[in-house]
C-alpha cells in the first residue's frame, strides 16, 4: 500500500512539473497577439504574460523598458534574459507601484484635523501589497519621481533579486506613504537615488534585505532609511534623510557609514528601537534643523559623529548589550580602516571580532556582500564585508 501511495504522489508531481511552462516577453514585438509560449510568439508586455501565467510558470523577459506590473501574489518567476543592464520596469506617468507583486491592500490613517478628524481615512495613494509568492530577478525598477502631491512605490510584496530600485519618491506632507520597497524580500539589490518628502516611512519598510546596498537616498519630513525591517550583510552609506535613520529594525553584520539625519520634533535618536549585531557604524551625523531653535537648547547640537543616540541597542563581540550609545561598545569608536568602498583594510580591529548565535549564523549565510566566503578566519568580521 505504501508503495502505491508513493507511486501516486510521484505521478502527481510529474503532472505538476509537466504543467509548468516558460512564457516569453519581448518589447520589440508589435503587439500581444502571440501566445507567449516561444520567443517567436512572445508577448509584448510583461503584464500580458502575467495574465495568462499559471502557478509554477517562469516568464523570461528580453531587453527593453516595460510598464509597471501587478501579479496578485501569483507563484511565478519573472526573470530578465540579459539582466538589469538591459531590462527595466518604468513608472513614467500616474502614481503607484512599479512592481506590485503581492495581493493588494489599501493604507489607511486616522485623520488628526479637518472634517474627518478622528476618523479612519483611506490614504491618497495606490494600494500596497503583501505576499512573497512572486519572484522578480534582474531588473531596474525605476519610479521616475513624480513630484509634489504624488506617491510612488518601487516594489511591494514579492521576492526581488539582483535588481536596482531607483527614482522612487513620495510627497504630500506626511499623509501619503512611499517606499522604494515595502513588505518585500530583497537579495543582492541596489537601492539608490530615491527621494522622500513627508512620506511617513522608510526607504525600505517592513522588508528583509540580504547582501544589498542602500546608498544615496534623500528625503525631508518624516522619512528614514529603514523602518520595521531586517538588514543582513548590507551596506548602508551616504543617505541623507529626516527623522531616524532606522526605526524598529534589526541589523546583522551591516556597515552603516556617512549617513546624515536631522532632528525632527526635538528627537535626538539616530536609531530608535533598533538592534545592531556585529555592525560597523562610522561617521553618521544627527543634526538639529534650524527651525527647532525655538524649541531646544541652542547649545544642544545633537551631532553623533561615530555614535548612535537614543534607545537603540548595540551589541559587542560577546553578544551583551553595550548601552545606548555606540561609543560604549568594545573599541567601536575607533577608525575601522575602510577602503574607499567601505571594505576592511589589513589591521582593522573589526577583523575576527564578531560573534553569532546559532540563529544568526543561519541568517547571515555563507557569503558576504561581495560574494566572498563569510567567516574566513577564526570568527566573523564586523560589517558587511569579510576581510
Amino acid at each position: 500500500m505504501k508503495k502505491l501511495i508513493l507511486l501516486a504522489l510521484c505521478a502527481l508531481l510529474s503532472i505538476h512539473a509537466a504543467e509548468a511552462r516558460t512564457l516569453y516577453v519581448d518589447a520589440s514585438r508589435p503587439n500581444n497577439k502571440g501566445n507567449g509560449l516561444s520567443a517567436k510568439k512572445a508577448k509584448k508586455t510583461i503584464q500580458a504574460a502575467i495574465n495568462i501565467a499559471k502557478k509554477g510558470d517562469t516568464i523570461l523577459v528580453y531587453p527593453g523598458a516595460y510598464a509597471p506590473i501587478k501579479t496578485k501574489n501569483k507563484k511565478i518567476a519573472i526573470k530578465s534574459v540579459k539582466g538589469k543592464a538591459k531590462t527595466s520596469l518604468v513608472q513614467n506617468k500616474g502614481s503607484g507601484a512599479v512592481a506590485l507583486l503581492g495581493k493588494t491592500w489599501s493604507w489607511t490613517y486616522v485623520a488628526t484635523e479637518g472634517p474627518n478628524k478622528g476618523q479612519t481615512v483611506k490614504a491618497n495613494s495606490a494600494p500596497y501589497s503583501e505576499g512573497m509568492s512572486t519572484s522578480l530577478e534582474g531588473f531596474v525598477i525605476n519610479g521616475g519621481f513624480l513630484g509634489e502631491g504624488e506617491a510612488s512605490l518601487g516594489v511591494s510584496g514579492g521576492t526581488v533579486k539582483s535588481s536596482t530600485i531607483r527614482g522612487v519618491g513620495a510627497s504630500d506632507e506626511g499623509t501619503t506613504p512611499g517606499a522604494a520597497a515595502s513588505r518585500s524580500s530583497l537579495t543582492c539589490c541596489l537601492i539608490t537615488d530615491n527621494r522622500y518628502v513627508g512620506s511617513g516611512c522608510g526607504v525600505v519598510d517592513e522588508c528583509t534585505l540580504k547582501r544589498c546596498t542602500v546608498k544615496g537616498n534623500v528625503g525631508d519630513g518624516y522619512s528614514n532609511i529603514a523602518s520595521r525591517s531586517t538588514l543582513v550583510n548590507t551596506l548602508v552609506v551616504e543617505n541623507a534623510l529626516d527623522d531616524w535613520a532606522f526605526f524598529s529594525c534589526t541589523l546583522l553584520n551591516c556597515t552603516v557609514a556617512a549617513n546624515e539625519t536631522a532632528c525632527s520634533w526635538g528627537l535626538p535618536d539616530f536609531a530608535s528601537t533598533t538592534k545592531f549585531y556585529n555592525c560597523i557604524l562610522r561617521d553618521n551625523t544627527r543634526q538639529r534643523k534650524e527651525w527647532l531653535d525655538a524649541y531646544v537648547d541652542e547649545n544642544d547640537e545633537w551631532v553623533d559623529g561615530h555614535y548612535v543616540y537614543g534607545d537603540a541597542e548595540v551589541h559587542n563581540a560577546d553578544g551583551k548589550k553595550a548601552g545606548n550609545t555606540y561609543k560604549n561598545t568594545d573599541k567601536t569608536n575607533k577608525n575601522p580602516k575602510f577602503t574607499a568602498a567601505y571594505k576592511l583594510k589589513k589591521g582593522s580591529y573589526c577583523i575576527n571580532k564578531g560573534k553569532l548565535t546559532k540563529a544568526q549564523k543561519k541568517l547571515v549565510g555563507t557569503k558576504d556582500l561581495a560574494g566572498k566566503k563569510r567567516i574566513r578566519g577564526k570568527a566573523i568580521d564586523r560589517g558587511c564585508y569579510e576581510y
